[in-house]
């Protein structure tokens, strides 16, 4: 007998046959070639709609919210710097009214000094010193020098303000105190050389103010030791102050000289109608105003203030926080030990500039020029781009 086998090869072929035809697409029947058109310009519109909305969001919407965030933080710090640093500005115009009310007569009444400063260092307890130095070879109306040294008026670890001074005189300081083991050498900073022009070129021009920092002041100048770091850094404001009472008095209006025209007729022989004429110039003599002494004032104002400044720019700006001067010098910043350099061999400490702190926005070495043209400017709403950095600069007025 045979028995007969079913053809399972046979069959597997039809159902390879089978499977190979149901995905294939018949391109030739009517309708497939405008369905598979929309299909492709649907692809490509969706690719261009999502390039669109990718381009809008990275040079658009970021640029906008960037920019939102900065003018913020520029506006933050500005009303934040004015209760900073204000305290520093309202005491030497203090100082300054003091003088010419008459409150102050001499350089050297330590007790009326005490009396007009106690107020301040009570109100603001970021306000560390106030050194006072007479402008090198000042004299009184009365002609008596002012006389050399400074004074130097401080907070105590008690609280009470305590006046030192290199001066002569320092022996009349009601505290007992006063005198000081060594001179403060006012003369040789550089916030009374930039004020007074002492030291200085030939060419450099002496300014009225200025804001000088980062320095490093004594914690307690009554301390010869201590434990810890006896050194808090610090911002200084320096200003020329007119160290006397202006006398109305002493000076009168400049008037016009006068003049007076005399016209005679003399007849002679040779010329009957000759005229001769004489004009004669009478001049008023006037007492020119006495120029007052001056004496320089400054004011130091704790780092750390500035610092938390800084610290809330960048958490509103989500960046890098500097404030400079307007040629580059820094005077604040969230890490203070960007503001300084430091030579480890003398143990000297200068001024850093911006362009000179090493991060990745700040301009290479050949177009220094042209970032120091950028800061000095600082034009609203101007910025420069820098490996991924969008720098900008504000004007702290």
């Amino acid at each position: 007998s045979s028995t007969s086998l079913p053809d399972t090869e046979g069959e597997s072929d039809g159902e390879e046959m089978e499977e190979t035809n149901s995905q294939a697409v018949n391109i030739n029947r009517k309708g497939i070639i405008p369905c598979l058109s929309f299909l492709v310009m649907w692809v490509i519109g969706a690719a261009i709609v999502l390039f669109l909305l990718v381009y809008v969001y990275a040079y658009e919407e970021v640029v906008k919210t960037e920019t939102r965030a900065r003018d913020l933080a520029a506006e933050h710090a500005r009303l934040h710097l004015e209760e900073v640093l204000g305290p520093a500005v309202m005491l030497t115009t203090a100082v300054q009214a003091a003088f010419t009310a008459g409150g102050i007569v001499s350089i050297s009444d330590y007790a009326t000094w005490l009396t007009i400063l106690d107020p301040h260092f009570t109100a603001w307890t970021s306000l560390q010193e106030v050194e006072v130095a007479a402008s090198r070879g000042a004299v009184t109306l009365d002609e008596v020098p002012l006389g050399s040294g400074s004074i130097v008026f401080h907070r105590m670890p008690n609280g009470t303000l305590e006046a030192v001074t290199d001066r002569d005189d320092c022996a009349s300081i009601s505290s007992q105190r006063g005198c000081t083991l060594a001179s403060l050498r006012a003369t040789e900073s550089l916030w009374y050389q930039k004020i007074t022009g002492y030291g200085q070129d030939w060419y450099y021009t002496p300014v009225d103010t200025t804001w000088y920092g980062i320095s490093f002041l004594p914690d307690s100048r009554s301390e010869v030791d201590c434990s810890d770091l006896c050194w808090s850094p610090a911002y200084t404001y320096a200003a020329l102050v007119d160290a006397g009472k202006f006398d109305e008095e002493a000076t009168e209006p400049i008037e016009e000289s006068d003049v007076t025209t005399t016209t005679t007729t003399t007849t002679t022989m040779y010329n009957p109608d000759a005229t001769t004429t004489t004009i004669t110039l009478t001049s008023t003599s006037t007492t020119e105003a006495v120029a007052l002494p001056t004496i320089v004032v400054r004011a130091a104002i704790a780092a750390t203030e500035l610092q938390e400044v800084a610290l809330q720019a960048e958490e509103i700006s989500r960046g890098d926080v500097y404030f400079c001067k307007e040629n580059g010098e820094l005077l604040g910043a969230s890490d203070l030990s960007d503001l300084v350099n430091v030579d480890f061999v003398t143990g000297a400490v200068s001024p850093r500039y911006l362009w000179e702190l090493g991060k990745e926005w700040v301009l290479p070495e050949d177009e220094v020029g042209e970032m120091k043209a950028f800061v000095r400017k600082a034009y609203s709403g101007k910025y420069y781009l820098q490996d991924g950095y969008r720098v900008s600069a504000h004007v702290m007025e």
